[in-house]
């Protein structure tokens, strides 16, 4: 059972596990390199679609450093995850981020970053869709992997947003070192 939730966990996380484990069995390194600088676009400041960015953020940090307390927070009760095949995903993924620890040795993700975020407000639909940049370390070298991605945030009954829909193309390993 634990071995299915961190597979899980794997996959809402980074599906490029795979594509990182292929490179390392064959022991190709990678040598380009991202910017760890987080991105806050100055045309949004002052305007209602920085809240946006800023939650995206805190979502981002909160899968980074699975915590399960602004996880709560920040995905709605019947939160749809594509790929997903459970029907209680907020459940599960808070599940997960609880277990996740016990195989930090195994597999971790270091950082989440988003780039190039466009808003999109619809009264109380908001659409944030961009790039994503995982960055995890595994016990035989470290790598990180992008995708593009999209987040729907809708108003909770008590006016708090939260993510209800989370969707990413496949993810594409861009940079991998073994130790």
């Amino acid at each position: 059972m634990q071995k299915a939730v961190i597979l899980l966990l794997v996959q809402v996380f980074i599906v490029a596990l795979l594509v990182a484990d292929t490179f390392a069995q064959a022991k190709v390194a990678v040598t380009t390199t991202i910017s760890r600088t987080r991105e806050f676009d100055p045309v949004l400041k002052g305007k209602p679609e920085q809240e946006f960015e800023t939650l995206e953020h805190k979502l981002s940090d909160a899968f980074a450093s699975y915590d399960v307390k602004a996880l709560e927070q920040l995905l709605g009760k019947n939160l749809e995850v594509m790929g997903l095949t459970t029907a209680d995903a907020k459940p599960f993924i808070l599940g997960m981020a609880v277990e996740a620890e016990k195989f930090a040795k195994e597999y971790k993700v270091t950082a989440v970053e988003k780039t190039g975020m466009r808003i999109r407000m619809l009264d109380d639909i908001v659409t944030v869709s961009g790039r994503i940049f995982i960055d995890y370390k595994k016990e035989n070298g470290s790598g990180t992997s992008v995708a593009n991605f999209m987040n729907i945030w809708s108003r909770n009954k008590e006016g708090n947003w939260q993510v209800i829909a989370m969707s990413t193309d496949g993810q594409k390993l861009i940079h991998y070192r073994t130790i």
